[in-house]
């Protein structure tokens, strides 16, 4: 080992190079999380299909079981009970064909109302401004959400 003084120098200048990413970015505090602007429809309405937290945090998971249950499957409209996060989703996953024909398409779940299970005709009509609601948050968190490879984008209103 008559080169140890260079192999050292070398680790050291690797190690530098491979940790200075997290050095670099030590003292940067993460930007604020985006406060989405809702429309004044729904201010007016005071509550999402769901609770506020489980729309944050499982919007995908329930716009996924919304297109699956309509496409699939031909249900088209959901029943919401008062309160709650919508565990009866899950009773409409396993036993589908029970429930359908019981309740003539309509799924059990948080608010009182009937809503079609529609992306642009549901979602988008309280949520009206894709730039100013979900382009915050998908923007924020670095996700490219596959909706509109299908679904037309709302016009922004001026």
């Amino acid at each position: 080992m008559y080169d140890s003084g260079k192999i050292i120098t070398g680790l050291v200048i690797a190690i530098v190079i491979l940790t200075f990413p997290f050095w670099w970015n030590m003292g940067s505090a993460m930007p604020p999380a985006p406060d989405p602007k809702l429309a004044d429809k729904a201010k007016a309405a005071g509550q999402c299909i769901y609770s506020k937290a489980y729309m944050k945090t499982s919007h995908m998971q329930v716009l996924d079981d919304w297109r699956n249950m309509v496409v699939r499957d031909g249900v088209r409209y959901t029943l919401l009970q008062p309160g709650g996060d919508p565990i009866e989703m899950q009773v409409i996953k396993e036993g589908r064909s029970r429930l359908m024909a019981a309740t003539n398409h309509l799924q059990l779940g948080a608010k009182g109302s009937q809503y079609e299970m529609s992306l642009q005709n549901t979602c988008m009509d309280c949520h009206s401004s894709k730039k100013e609601f979900c382009d915050q948050c998908h923007n924020y968190a670095s996700v490219s959400p596959f909706c509109w490879d299908c679904h037309v984008e709302p016009e922004e209103k001026k």
